[in-house]
């Protein structure tokens, strides 16, 4: 295979496969990232020895290396951890940039189990988040940042952390304060906002609140753009998403889930949703627990009631596509929600039909049945004052936060997510967001320990409670 033919050969290539660069050959072993038509990330075989090999096709190709070459270059100049330059060049097909090889590295991301959304299973920030928010300091005191500085960009091996995507690599001022906490703001921005303290402990920002303060500021806002962000690609294919769509159907779903849910449409959902243990039998929507793949999954199907029904909908989208981009925005947001995997509408040509939406099941009960004790019911309080406090910074409504939408099991899940809002106006947003609350204490009596609670850790937590 050569640089031409790879890039005509899709996400995944097949391996193994030789290489000819240059005078050089390489055995090309296992896919590390793929960006199809546009860069290759591979461990590869050369000169009897293993390495990390970058391929870049496409029109900016040679730009593209050259900026990885020049970031490693930096990366030394500075004594910062980083594999070393093998060997690079470039033909009239593209460019390739070679470095060592790490063994056994693992990243950021699987160390501390952070997934995309910046979520993570560790309650406590671990000690190897530390160590990297550590290495970050170590390169903003000498005056470089990683313009794309994200978990997966920090390997460890060999008991030591190593920098790599040496392209968004820049040298900055060390007295642009706001550019260095723009860029820390980023990385809190991907890990779960309970270990902001540890983060910027081991930053060491007890010597710069100022910069700690607007570290946070910034990550607000980061995390923000990221929800968007992460929802929008739920909708197009990309590394993360697979998308199909045809006359009859649009179908989204996780990659990670594509040998699963791939061969799924919407007569097979209906023949699930029949044979599974049924949830909620309504009129608008029908929800069962189904089996898949091994896998235990909620299924939740958006009827249409009649023909008038389907005349006021026909040209919007879903209530399940609504339902899937909320899903998104909440987790990356930090509102504990089960993870959507996948979405499918029903289409008739241009015209919508039913929506189907898939996701991991929450375990627990509703908030009537949970909050039965009262120490239960403080700790519920705690949570429910938490997410409220997310809604209050993004301007977002649920729309219909009664009990029976908010599960307790070991924690707080959010469900039924098809009237979410988010507000542009302060206004609206203020009576939406009322209502919700509104709502929420409707489901016991104002004399109730439950309400006197509830009530109360919201009050604290946001200053007022509309009741």
């Amino acid at each position: 295979m050569n640089l031409q033919q790879l890039r005509r050969a899709g996400r995944q290539p097949e391996l193994p496969f030789n290489i000819e660069l240059g005078s050089d050959s390489f055995e090309v072993t296992q896919w590390l990232r793929t960006l199809p038509g546009k860069r290759y990330v591979a461990k590869a075989q050369w000169q009897d020895k293993t390495v990390l090999i970058k391929l870049y096709v496409g029109k900016r190709a040679a730009s593209k290396a050259a900026e990885e070459i020049t970031g490693l270059a930096c990366l030394h100049k500075n004594n910062l951890p980083v594999p070393s330059l093998l060997h690079s060049g470039k033909n009239d097909s593209g460019a390739w940039v070679v470095c060592e090889w790490l063994d056994a590295a693992e990243t950021l991301s699987q160390r501390a189990d952070v997934s995309v959304e910046g979520l993570s299973s560790q309650l406590v920030c671990p000690e190897s988040v530390e160590q990297v928010a550590s290495l970050i300091a170590q390169m903003h005191k000498q005056g470089v940042i990683q313009a794309d500085i994200h978990p997966a960009n920090f390997l460890f091996s060999n008991e030591a952390w190593w920098i790599v995507d040496a392209a968004d690599i820049q040298e900055v001022s060390v007295e642009d304060a706001s550019l260095l906490a723009d860029n820390l703001g980023v990385f809190l921005a991907q890990v779960p906002e309970s270990w902001q303290g540890k983060i910027l402990d081991a930053y060491g920002v007890s010597v710069e609140p100022d910069l700690a303060r607007l570290a946070v500021v910034k990550s607000y806002a980061w995390r923000s753009w990221r929800a968007k962000d992460l929802a929008d690609k739920s909708l197009r294919d990309c590394s993360l998403f697979q998308t199909n769509q045809s006359l009859g159907q649009f179908k989204s779903f996780w990659r990670d889930y594509s040998s699963d849910i791939s061969g799924l449409n919407v007569n097979k959902l209906d023949s699930k949703l029949s044979q599974g243990k049924l949830l909620k039998d309504g009129g608008s929507a029908t929800v069962g627990l189904i089996e898949y793949a091994e896998r235990e999954l909620v299924l939740k199907r958006y009827n249409l009631k009649s023909l008038t029904h389907w005349l006021k909908r026909f040209w919007r989208p879903t209530r399940a596509w609504h339902s899937w981009i909320a899903g998104h925005r909440l987790r990356v947001l930090g509102v504990p929600t089960p993870k959507p995997v996948a979405m499918l509408e029903e289409r008739f040509g241009p015209f919508r039909g039913r929506g189907f939406l898939l996701a991991e099941r929450a375990i627990g009960n509703d908030l009537v049945q949970a909050c039965e004790s009262e120490d239960v019911t403080h700790a519920v309080a705690e949570q429910i004052a938490s997410v409220l406090e997310i809604f209050t910074r993004e301007k977002i409504t649920h729309g219909d936060f009664k009990a029976t939408n908010l599960l307790w099991g070991d924690s707080l899940s959010v469900i039924d997510l098809d009237a979410v809002t988010w507000h542009r106006s302060e206004i609206q947003w203020v009576s939406a967001f009322e209502k919700d609350i509104k709502r929420l204490l409707r489901n016991w009596s104002e004399d109730s320990m439950q309400h006197k609670v509830i009530s109360e850790k919201i009050r604290l937590k946001l200053g007022y409670c509309p009741v």
